[in-house]
């Protein structure tokens, strides 16, 4: 990997030398201070592309230093570097050819220095190292923190020095690397056809700078991945292994290799706080899942290839603004995995599900169906909320997808992910700050805003959870009951297996929609296979005890979206202290 990437708003630098923090300058020396920083090459990249930026954002101010400086990119520079310790004046008398620069006391020089600090705050910047052992990590702490501090001194220092005055109010902002990568090349034994990928190096570990916000080209998915008739990774240029990293997770059972562009860094990240990430201890053979995100242009947002041979899911995604959007890469993991489990005779649930317990010790697990924006989690946030002082202990299993399989000939249910990716649209504002010190956000302030936080050990997710009420949301139709059980199994399956729900903006869809068993990711794909595991599972659960409904959220009725959900919740929470007295 070289020294440093900078397009599209993503920056990569390599912290590969024990002295340096960004490489090394052009003379092959280290970055070891505030005025090596100023001197680097990516230093010189970044202030170039935020000049140019200034052409359409303030012309007036680029046209400034043009005009009074002989070569403006190098010549600010100097500036930059001079104002580290100089005063503005001491910089006139030695540098007569900068004092039309600067004979406005020095204002227009540092707003421009202003501009390019909060060009850098925003920035997807990321760092990475070479793993060189145990202490890799510790090794890649303190230089990221160097750079943070090393940027902060560099502002204030201009400040003071250009303005003549003071400094009375010191800020201290996010100006490091948002996230930090330890790159291993683990050594795996591919099958011929993908051993190009072996050049491609893993993150073994990652120091994330949370919270995180990011504004992504996209800020939701639309439509479904469709299998792909021939193999796409048997294209050895899908990828750039030079400008590529491999993310290695488990979803579920499953070990998944996630090989991504830098450029999609910023949404990637968030799989970080979603999945358990597989130690580099684990990645010493051919994945379940291998997925490339960001590959060869094209126009792709997903397809997928069964490689049986291998017995391998593969998973690809192009290198399109479309596909910006941590979605496209959560959806297109479950969707692998979720054929996997289909294919094993297990059956995929999007839905939540909580297990619990009262005080007092008595236990219960509920699980609600539903697809995107059906009001799942809202619900059980509600439910958290309303029977907090009534609740010992309260775990969420999965929040988005799990499954039903059999156990000493039990159904049991168990989860996929670790954290949950939640739709702050229609959860109480003071959602977002309650997560704010361990989040990533996306497009805050928009439309199917979202946070990914982690939320569940990851042997508590895998685990076998009996399921003693399952229930379908309905979030389109009003109900005052807000709960009704189902007797017959096959009536319950049949409105699972519509999927009906009205659409709340989390995809491309709109209005009352219907997907089949309320999950396009697995089950729309195989739906001869799926169909009979519905029809098997929602028996045999009947026959266990397995208590079958309806939970009208009614997330989807306009005026109803924080009333239907709490209604629905206390709904439940009466259904739960009537059982388990």
């Amino acid at each position: 990997m070289s020294q440093f990437y900078f397009e599209d708003n993503v920056y990569v630098a390599s912290l590969k030398n024990v002295e340096g923090y960004l490489g090394e300058k052009k003379d092959g020396s280290s970055i070891n201070s505030d005025e090596s920083l100023i001197l680097s090459s990516s230093y010189k990249k970044v202030l170039s592309v935020f000049l140019s930026s200034l052409k359409e954002k303030n012309q007036e101010l680029l046209s400034f230093f043009w005009a009074r400086l002989e070569n403006p990119l190098d010549d600010i520079i100097k500036i930059q570097l001079l104002s580290l310790h100089q005063k503005r004046t001491d910089i006139i008398a030695q540098y007569p050819n900068y004092k039309m620069v600067l004979s406005d006391g020095g204002l227009s020089f540092f707003k421009m220095d202003q501009l390019f600090f909060l060009y850098w705050q925003k920035l997807a910047r990321f760092a990475t190292i070479d793993d060189e052992g145990t202490d890799s990590l510790e090794r890649l702490k303190p230089k990221m923190l160097f750079v943070r501090k090393s940027l902060f001194h560099i502002f204030y220092s201009w400040k003071r020095n250009l303005l003549l005055k003071p400094i009375s109010v010191e800020k201290d902002y996010s100006v490091g690397f948002l996230a930090g990568f330890v790159l291993a090349r683990p050594s795996i034994s591919y099958p011929d056809e993908y051993s190009y990928l072996e050049k491609v190096p893993f993150i073994s570990s990652a120091d994330l700078n949370l919270p995180y916000s990011y504004y992504s080209k996209r800020n939701k998915r639309i439509g479904v991945y469709e299998e792909c008739p021939v193999n796409p990774l048997l294209d050895k240029n899908c990828l750039d292994e030079k400008t590529s990293f491999c993310l290695p997770l488990k979803c579920g059972s499953a070990l998944v290799y996630l090989y991504f562009s830098y450029k999609f860094a910023p949404i990637v990240l968030g799989c970080l706080n979603l999945f358990e990430k597989a130690s580099i201890d684990e990645c010493d053979k051919k994945p379940d899942i291998m997925i490339v995100f960001g590959g060869k242009e094209g126009k792709s947002t997903g397809t997928y290839y069964h490689d049986k041979e291998n017995g391998m899911m593969i998973g690809y995604v192009s290198s399109t603004d479309e596909a910006d959007y941590f979605g496209y890469v959560k959806k297109l993991i479950l969707t692998l995995y979720n054929i996997m489990m289909i294919e094993k005779g297990s059956l995929p649930i999007h839905g939540s599900m909580v297990s619990l317990t009262l005080k007092g010790g008595k236990s219960f697990n509920l699980v609600i169906m539903g697809d995107s924006g059906a009001g799942k989690s809202e619900s059980i946030e509600a439910f958290r909320s309303l029977a907090s002082e009534y609740l010992e202990r309260l775990t969420i299993v999965f929040d988005d997808m799990g499954t039903l399989h059999m156990k000493d000939d039990k159904v049991v249910a168990s989860g996929t992910e670790i954290g949950a990716f939640v739709r702050l649209d229609d959860l109480d504002e003071g959602y977002a700050f309650s997560h704010l010190n361990d989040a990533l956000m996306y497009n805050l302030g928009e439309n199917n805003s979202r946070l990914v936080y982690s939320c569940t050990p990851y042997e508590e997710v895998v685990a076998s959870y009996p399921v003693d009420c399952f229930l379908y949301a309905n979030n389109y139709e009003k109900n005052d009951d807000g709960l009704s059980f189902i007797e017959e199994p096959d009536v319950l399956a049949k409105v699972a297996e519509e999927g009906k729900r009205k659409a709340k903006g989390t995809t491309g869809e709109v209005g009352l929609v219907s997907s089949y068993f309320a999950n396009p990711f697995g089950p729309v794909q195989l739906k001869d296979k799926c169909h009979p595991l519905v029809q098997s599972y929602f028996h045999k659960m009947k026959e266990e005890g397995t208590r079958l409904g309806l939970l009208y959220t009614e997330l989807g009725i306009e005026g109803e979206e924080k009333k239907g959900p709490e209604r629905a919740a206390r709904k439940l929470f009466d259904y739960l202290l009537e059982e388990k007295q």
